[in-house]
């Protein structure tokens, strides 16, 4: 029997029988791409709705995405057991806030997992086990789908994380100081409050999303698709300005599409030179009479440039931002497409094309910059000559200005030129319903409404510039008999619409407007949006009633007008079509004149002039908000339990939702009441009392409140911390104060705020005197930080002398240190993010923010294996293997699995630290490595690299790298030079005749110079060891060096070296 045919839409819906495939003895690679296998595979893999929830939606701003709260990432690797072995039969029986409470396994167990449910799901399996916590005495199990679920929260990691590196970055250019950099910060903040409205994953054109294009302002590589979507901004400008009609800009298809040609036999081009892509460019050129040629070149497969090709003349120019690469390959093949097509050679100029100097190794493909050229002096694209961060941002806002471009346009078909468009992409396939539906339902207002916000970053237009006329919208007509063709096509389109009043639409119509009055209607996310596109269209400014959905403000003359039915926008079109007289037909057609002007002001919030209960509320109730359900609720829903019987971290707990839930807020000083959702700022008429806004408006309501839960207890206790002060600065007689007030005087105005140990012995003093007068023991006594550490190194340094203090001034016992001790965190093992933190603590503390020196060295260790168990992952670690350490799950295996595949054992440790070039500072042992003895240079760059990315990262400037003088360590060394962005070389004449100049090679990464040296104490052991190893004379190239010769130089004049020391 044949299968059923394939349809992706309704594929999981296929039957499936599970007696027929399950527990029949089926091996699951032979029926792996069985229709019915395959939909029932979709099933069981597909996240809950419910669970679905609980990850961020696309709609989501950037910011919101920050701050989300996501479960932690396990990075630790499980082994001991073989992954077919979580697979169980029982149901699983865990509820929701549990999986939020455990930590997602590593991406290589998860694809372990999914490589292995297939055979165990024939094998009858229906849920698996968490290995991370198979160490409990209670067994974990999960469906399968909570694999699909950590798939995703993985995914979405990612993202964040290229989204903060994005933040950082131009938090970091917004911190410039300097009227210079007066425009950039501006840019950057406009560009940091756009994240407020942005959605982080947005559908784009050319198959992208707002999320890729995260990487513009930030130090990441672009890709085709970004450099297509900048392309397709600039081809928008150029049908803009009728000055630049001879030019036409093409994307990334073309190289590959020259490129791909001229790899082809001679025979064969003629036809390969007639794809479309380049058809499209002759044809602009013979119709259109383009004849400048714009195009990027990737060259390297790391570098992005720009090239200019005259197709009237045959001339070709280029410009390298880094002036290092001559694209041969692609000149060779744009010669032959010339040849073959117009019938001679190119003309070569060479690198003459303008364009912004490179002094990074990532800006090469920003924005307009890679098409930046002149063109009689004036420049074409007016960032020519911007900066880097410049250039970055026009490019960010070029895309992000065009709010109808933003996402795939899904109404009506490609015109003529679009279609062109697109295939010189080569990136995108519209093939979208001729319908009106997704758009409106994607696009998002606040897209709309902050265009003004990203219109600065567009460059300045020059008056001269004519630009044409936009085209008019379709008339009417076309677009009534558009919607008539799309009604008729749909489902609705069988129905006959029933009599008036008692037809569908009048009954739903009803039940809305009954709704909106008893305030209980659910609003709908998409079309409260198509209503207020539609309301934003016509009056930018129009206010929206916050319970009233039906009413809308005119923002020309203030009337509020009430719409037939909820969503419905034709009486306030009518309104401001013909009876505002700011809009409608008595205003000026060209410019609306606003007669009264609206100012901003922020919103006053509710007072006493509101409401006279406003007053008499605050002065009775101390609670810092209201309007959140009650603790007695919040207690059933987040632990099933009423607040008596909670414990003290769970009513910590409640409190804090009741935190989160207020709906208003009360601002005891100012005598007002805020709403939680207030709008801050407020539009009015000049010259008009100032009201609250919508949202605090709708707070007032009467409800009873219990003043003693909410008294302010920190005012209560600093108001009993200084009861009697004022008697001791009343004293009388103020000259010959006894010593314990002068003492209190001086403390409660600071003078002893910067001397911790000694207001920690002081408070030492008086505990163990509180508790001798009490009669109990100094068991379990605090004590304050400051004195605690300065009693632990006391005790490091003489353990004697700290046995004295003790018995005098009181600490710790020795004892109690230790376990103290055993209690700091770990050093960490392997090159983590804790690695490069303490590094960053490290400078902090000493308050240092100069260059750094790095140096690197192995030691011998002794091979063997040892279990370490990490309070803080509550998980035990193979240490003494080489590479990371390996998480164990099942220690009892652990023998049986060392015997059968035990890991290779380390014969050395490898250490990176850091050092602060000044004398009486430590250095930090920054890293600590086990690798064994046969390691190459290519896997120890691996490791150093790393250290170096991590450090510059967070602004650590590392300017030099020493090491050993090993053919091994020293080809290292050679091998991150070789990673430099750019090298500088210095070169020092020898004072001497007839000697060689001494070059020094200076490394720049990222703008940070690095320096490569040998360990001067490395050095200094080789030519002891040479003295030890039984050498007689000491050689210095040609020449001897003996004790005369030395005594020689130490007595001539001149000389560096004292007498003394000879």
């Amino acid at each position: 029997m044949s299968s059923p045919r394939l349809d992706i839409d309704t594929i999981d819906t296929l039957p499936f029988n599970a007696s027929e495939w399950i527990n029949a003895g089926h091996k699951y690679s032979d029926f792996q791409t069985n229709i019915e296998v395959l939909s029932e595979r979709i099933r069981i893999l597909r996240i809950l709705e419910d669970y679905a929830k609980l990850l961020p939606l696309t709609s989501m701003s950037v910011n919101s995405l920050l701050v989300y709260k996501l479960p932690k990432l396990d990075k630790e690797e499980l082994i001991g057991r073989d992954v077919t072995g979580f697979f169980t039969q029982d149901p699983s029986v865990e509820t929701l806030p549990w999986l939020l409470s455990r930590t997602v396994p590593s991406l290589k167990f998860l694809k372990a997992l999914e490589n292995a449910i297939g055979q165990a799901w024939f094998d009858g399996a229906k849920s698996f086990i968490d290995g991370q916590f198979q160490l409990e005495t209670r067994t974990t199990s999960l469906l399968f789908w909570v694999i699909s679920w950590w798939h995703e929260v993985h995914t979405l990691y990612e993202v964040r994380k290229r989204w903060q590196n994005t933040v950082a970055w131009l938090k970091e250019k917004a911190a410039l100081k300097g009227p210079s950099h007066k425009e950039t910060q501006d840019n950057m903040k406009a560009i940091l409050e756009s994240f407020s409205w942005l959605e982080w994953n947005g559908t784009m054109q050319l198959s992208a999303t707002i999320s890729e294009i995260a990487r513009l302002p930030s130090q990441e590589w672009v890709n085709d698709g970004i450099i297509n979507m900048i392309i397709r901004s600039i081809q928008e400008d150029l049908s803009k300005n009728s000055a630049l009609k001879n030019y036409q800009v093409v994307g990334v298809a073309f190289q590959y599409k020259l490129s791909q040609a001229a790899k082809c036999k001679a025979s064969e081009r003629s036809v390969t030179f007639q794809d479309f892509v380049l058809c499209q460019v002759e044809e602009k050129y013979i119709q259109e009479g383009c004849n400048i040629l714009l195009f990027p070149i990737h060259v390297s497969n790391n570098h992005w440039m720009s090239c200019r090709v005259d197709l009237q003349t045959g001339t070709v120019s280029y410009g390298d931002s880094l002036s290092l690469y001559h694209p041969r390959e692609v000149f060779g093949a744009l010669n032959l497409w010339y040849k073959a097509r117009f019938a001679h050679n190119c003309e070569m100029k060479g690198n003459i094309l303008p364009c912004g100097k490179q002094v990074d190794s990532y800006s090469c493909g920003i924005g307009r910059q890679i098409l930046a050229l002149k063109r009689e002096g004036n420049n074409v694209f007016p960032i020519v000559q911007a900066t880097a961060t410049t250039a970055h941002l026009m490019s960010f806002s070029a895309i992000l200005s065009k709010p109808s471009k933003l996402l795939i346009q899904s109404c009506g078909k490609l015109s003529k030129s679009d279609s062109n468009l697109d295939s010189l992409m080569e990136e995108i396939e519209d093939s979208c319903p001729v319908t009106p539906e997704p758009v409106t339902e994607q696009t998002s207002t606040k897209v709309s409404k902050q265009t003004s916000l990203l219109s600065f970053f567009a460059p300045s237009s020059s008056k001269k510039q004519s630009h044409p006329k936009p085209t008019p919208p379709p008339s009417p007509q076309k677009k009534k008999a558009k919607v008539t063709a799309i009604c008729m096509n749909s489902e609705d389109s069988k129905h006959i619409a029933g009599l008036s009043g008692i037809s569908r639409s009048s009954v739903k119509a009803r039940e809305l407007n009954q709704k909106d009055q008893l305030r209980s209607l659910e609003i709908d996310p998409l079309k409260w949006k198509r209503f207020q596109v539609k309301i934003l269209e016509v009056d930018p400014h129009a206010e929206f009633h916050p319970t009233a959905r039906r009413q809308v403000q005119c923002s020309g003359c203030g009337e509020w007008t009430m719409g037939q039915t909820v969503y419905s926008a034709v009486r306030f079109l009518k309104h401001v079509k013909e009876n505002c007289k700011h809009h409608g037909k008595a205003a000026d057609k060209s410019l609306p004149e606003i007669q009264n002007p609206r100012v901003e002001l922020p919103c006053p919030g509710l007072t006493a002039e509101v409401h006279t209960q406003i007053k008499t509320y605050l002065e009775r109730s101390g609670a810092k908000g209201g309007g959140a359900s009650s603790l007695k609720a919040l207690s059933a829903s987040l632990f099933s339990a009423t607040w008596d019987s909670l414990n003290k971290l769970q009513r910590k707990s409640v409190e804090t939702a009741y935190m989160h839930g207020l709906t208003w807020l009360n601002d005891h000083e100012a005598k007002c009441v805020y709403a939680r959702d207030c709008k801050k700022i407020i539009k009015i008429v000049e010259g008009t009392p100032l009201q609250p806004c919508e949202q605090c408006t709708g707070l007032l309501e009467n409800i009873i409140y219990n003043n003693k839960k909410y008294q302010n207890n920190e005012l209560l206790n600093l108001s009993l911390e200084f009861k009697g002060l004022q008697v001791l600065l009343d004293y009388k007689d103020r000259h010959n104060l006894p010593l314990p007030l002068r003492f209190a005087k001086l403390a409660a105005t600071g003078t002893f705020d910067d001397k911790e140990p000694f207001i920690g012995l002081l408070h030492a003093m008086t505990l163990t005197a509180e508790h001798a007068a009490k009669g109990i023991s100094l068991q379990n006594m605090k004590y304050h930080p400051a004195f605690d550490d300065f009693c632990s190194v006391l005790a490091l340094q003489s353990p004697a002398e700290y046995q004295i203090f003790r018995a005098q001034l009181g600490g710790r016992t020795q004892r109690s240190q230790h376990a103290k001790a055993a209690l700091e965190p770990r050093f960490p093992i392997g090159i983590t993010e804790s690695t490069f933190d303490r590094a960053l603590d490290y400078i902090q503390k000493v308050r240092y923010d100069g260059p750094l020196a790095l140096s690197c060295d192995d030691t011998k260790l002794l091979p063997a294996y040892h279990m370490y168990y990490c309070k803080k992952k509550e998980k035990r670690f193979l240490l003494g293997t080489v590479g990371e350490p390996l998480a164990v799950a099942d220690p009892d295996e652990l023998q049986k699995f060392l015997e059968n595949s035990a890991p290779q054992k380390a014969t050395k440790l490898r250490l990176w630290c850091l050092q602060i070039p000044m004398l009486g500072i430590a250095p930090l042992i920054l890293a600590a490595k086990t690798i064994p003895n046969d390691l190459d240079a290519t896997d120890l760059l691996e490791y150093t690299w790393k250290i170096l990315q991590g450090c510059w990262k967070l602004n650590l400037y590392i300017i030099s790298y020493s090491c050993d003088g090993t053919e091994v360590e020293r080809l290292v060394q050679r091998k991150i030079g070789e990673k430099a962005d750019y090298t500088k070389h210095y070169t020092i004449n020898h004072l001497g005749l007839g000697y060689d100049e001494i070059t020094v090679n200076i490394y720049m990464f990222q703008g940070c110079p690095l320096t490569i040296i040998q360990d001067s104490n490395h050095c200094t052991q080789t030519f002891r060891n040479n003295l030890f190893m039984g050498a007689w004379l000491l050689t210095l190239d040609s020449y001897t060096a003996s004790y005369d010769t030395i005594r020689r130089a130490a007595f001539m004049d001149g000389n560096p070296l004292y007498i003394q020391d000879v």
